[in-house]
């Protein structure tokens, strides 16, 4: 094998071709060899298409993110290395990418050193970690190895000494040791000779029939009993039995008390030291009420059936192995794939792929794993249409506690949450509608100290084209070698007209009008920016996001209706990414920032606090508004309830925001006091399966934190 075909295999993602071309040219020069992506797309067709022993990634990169590609790669390649690329110079940003499982992260720009050092470790660490899991393999195979050899020697040894003890036993006592079995059996048991009269039984056989042992034996059984259904053939028994050796068959036979039980019989020959068929020995087992449980059972069955056929959800049961047990007619029209060949199918095959779990678990894995009933949203694709379901998870358990299947019931809401969709994009563009004279204002004052200095840099620039046009006459009188009187009288006409213009101050003052300009179209920028953002309907997509960043995004957008009405106070800590959606998020700030400023008279005070505290981000925001009636709190967050007058809300905006503040499992408090003002304080885990709920203590003192 060559150099070349051992150098280590190395996938470089980046959407920027000036990077990529660079790092496959580092890459190249360190020995190893590369294959370039411009995004996760083609990174994964690489990926599919052949081994790599490293990837090195880009984490901001339009579609699929660095991160996600990340996150796939250590599931479906755990052997393959991972270094990440980034603009990004955070400790909190690298630290949380190291945890996920990067090897290295690189901050943009970098050099050829860092890169080489940084590949050169995750090749070395990735060596290491193979290394280590192929020896814990083979001690692994080798302790199951050894472990099953001593189980065999353990089983044989136990198997020989039981041999052993009843052989003993069985020589001491044989007749006796028989004859007490027959006694101790609960079930009736007789035995025959080949010619079918009986040689003996047990007394339970004697109260199944209702005749003494004296008057069973050496009779045949038409002889005790007027039935010919009591028993099968004699003949014919033996004739199965020499080839089986067992029989079993169910038969209605008449008892002592006179009534007909349903009997299951299973026969079996014994033989003499010949090897030559001695007869037969029967036993007997009531099923009488068996039979009646099952008929009853059948019956139960199908009424349940028809029950879960009429209901409007779809039902499946779910083993512990995560297979579909059964399911209703329903569930199987919503999930044709479940049960297409007619086998128990994972539930993971048909649900897991298209699942829009927010906390990235399946709710029946969690009822298995802990008991509990759990709920999550799938989306799932049923002829080529898209379709939202509600599944809610239950356990069915045993006496014990112990969970023996799962039961799920599954809705279609996709109506439901396309109303709810609708209906938030419809507040949040009423929202913006409020706001739109506002966001104006705000871009007209940019705009019109912008276009002052393009008037005032228009009449500079009349200026600089006339001093121009003289220096380009002193030019050609220099380059022509002209009278030197007229040439000084030119300098002078120059000099008269620098001082005139005040060339100095232009040349001092242009500077500034250009940066003043560009600050002002950045506030533009920004403010367009981010009342996009705000106003984009978008996917319902959980991702990575800053609260301080949001809540600044936000009052960028709603400043006019703040800043005439109250001082905003904000008090901005550290705070880590969250999973979220963030133009929800922005949705629930507006409506909270909106409704304080307009519970301001005169000019009051809006205070914004955040902080990071026990796998939570909390955000408070107060006013020193007029504050919300006690009688009234508890109904804010209905729909349609508003204390504003007629024509001036909804009734939508709080009971939007407390939606959507619990679709993110977090939690929203309100504190208020009439004429003191009011508290909101939000609380959004920091992963979207921690749940929070906070208590009253934790209310006073949040409240106390935020109003300072």
């Amino acid at each position: 094998m060559s150099d070349s075909e051992q150098a280590p295999h190395i996938l470089i993602v980046d959407d920027e071709p000036s990077i990529l071309k660079l790092l496959s040219k580092i890459t190249s020069q360190c020995g190893y060899r590369c294959i370039t992506a411009s995004n996760a797309a083609e990174a994964r067709e690489c990926l599919a298409a052949r081994q790599f022993d490293l990837l090195l990634t880009d984490i901001q990169m339009p579609g699929e993110s660095g991160i996600e590609l990340m996150k796939f790669v250590k599931e479906a390649y755990p052997d393959t290395a991972v270094v990440v690329i980034s603009v990004i110079n955070d400790f909190t940003k690298a630290d949380a990418v190291l945890k996920i499982g990067a090897c290295g992260y690189i901050v943009k720009p970098f050099e050829r050193s860092q890169v080489f050092i940084t590949i050169k470790n995750a090749l070395i660490r990735r060596e290491l970690e193979k290394n280590a899991k192929n020896r814990e393999q083979k001690l692994e195979i080798a302790v199951r190895h050894r472990t099953r050899e001593l189980a065999e020697t353990v089983h044989d040894l136990k198997e020989a000494k039981s041999k052993i003890a009843a052989t003993a036993k069985y020589h001491k006592d044989q007749l006796l040791f028989l004859q007490t079995l027959l006694e101790a059996i609960p079930n009736p048991i007789f035995y025959k000779d080949c010619n079918g009269a009986f040689l003996g039984c047990n007394k339970e056989f004697e109260d199944y029939i209702g005749l003494s042992r004296d008057e069973i034996i050496g009779k045949n059984i038409h002889d005790v009993s007027p039935h010919k259904s009591a028993d099968r053939h004699h003949a014919e028994d033996l004739d199965l039995l020499a080839k089986s050796g067992r029989i079993t068959y169910e038969a209605s036979i008449p008892v002592a008390d006179g009534t007909i039980r349903e009997t299951l019989f299973s026969k079996a020959t014994y033989k003499n030291s010949s090897g030559e068929i001695d007869g037969l020995v029967g036993v007997m087992v009531d099923i009488t009420q068996r039979k009646q449980r099952e008929r009853a059972l059948r019956i139960s069955e199908e009424k349940n059936r028809n029950i879960l056929e009429n209901i409007s959800m779809g039902v499946a049961l779910i083993s512990p192995e995560m297979k579909i047990l059964e399911m209703n007619n329903k569930m199987q029209r919503w999930f044709p794939a479940a049960n297409a060949d007619g086998s128990a199918k994972c539930y993971e095959c048909f649900v897991t792929p298209g699942r829009k779990d927010p906390c990235g678990k399946c709710p029946t894995k969690q009822t298995l794993e802990d008991g509990r009933v759990h709920e999550a949203i799938v989306q799932n694709y049923n002829e080529t249409r898209k379709r939202d379901f509600k599944i809610v998870s239950s356990a069915i358990k045993d006496k014990d506690g112990r969970v023996m299947a799962a039961i799920e019931l599954i809705s279609d809401i996709t109506e439901e949450l396309a109303i709810e969709r609708e209906l938030r994009q419809s507040q949040k563009m009423a929202s913006i509608g409020q706001l739109a004279a506002g966001v104006a204002h705000e871009i007209n004052n940019p705009t019109g100290f912008v276009s002052s200095n393009l008037r005032t840099l228009k009449d500079y620039q009349n200026d600089l084209d006339r001093l121009l046009g003289q220096y380009r006459t002193l030019k050609h009188a220099l380059k022509n070698d002209e009278d030197q009187a007229a040439i000084q009288e030119m300098i002078k006409h120059i000099e008269d007209t620098e001082d005139e213009v005040d060339i100095g101050y232009i040349l001092q003052d242009i500077g500034e009008l250009i940066a003043e300009s560009e600050e002002g179209t950045e506030r533009i920028k920004k403010i367009v920016e981010d009342l996009k953002h705000f106003a984009h309907p978008g996917q319902d997509k959980v991702q990575d996001t800053d609260i301080n960043k949001e809540l600044e995004s936000t009052l960028n957008v709603v400043n006019n209706e703040l800043k005439y009405k109250a001082e905003v106070v904000t008090e901005f800590n550290p705070l880590p990414i969250i999973q979220a959606n963030p133009q929800q998020l922005n949705q629930v700030f507006v409506n909270i920032l909106v409704n304080a400023a307009q519970s301001i008279e005169n000019m009051g005070e809006i205070r914004i606090k955040t902080r990071h505290v026990d796998g939570h981000v909390e955000i408070g925001i107060s006013d020193t508004g007029c504050g919300i009636a006690k009688e009234n709190i508890s109904k804010i967050f209905e729909p349609f309830f508003t204390t504003k007058e007629v024509g001036k809300g909804t009734g939508l905006g709080m009971n939007i925001a407390y939606n959507i503040i619990k679709k993110h499992h977090g939690d929203i408090v309100i504190d208020s006091c009439v004429g003191k003002g009011t508290l909101f304080t939000i609380s959004l885990p920091v992963e979207m399966e921690t749940r929070h709920q906070l208590n009253s203590a934790e209310l006073v003192d949040t409240r106390e934190r935020c109003l300072g």
